[in-house]
């Protein structure tokens, strides 16, 4: 793959990759929001049926 690159060409490369995996792992700010009400709704669903999707989606469609 590198067989035509020079030493110089060799370490910028390396030095690139290093500096885009630092910025990729860097923690971002999150930049999602929700309504305080939609984010209590989720948090008692969660709370009340876990990882049952089946059983919550029900309940919201029942709700409906």
């Amino acid at each position: 793959m590198f067989c035509d690159v020079g030493v110089t060409e060799l370490k910028f490369i390396c030095w690139c990759v290093a500096e885009l995996e630092l910025e990729a792992s860097a923690e971002q700010p999150s930049r999602l929001s929700m309504a305080d009400p939609d984010v209590q709704f989720c948090v008692y669903m969660i709370n009340k049926y876990g990882d049952n999707y089946v059983v919550s989606l029900s309940y919201c469609f029942v709700q409906l």
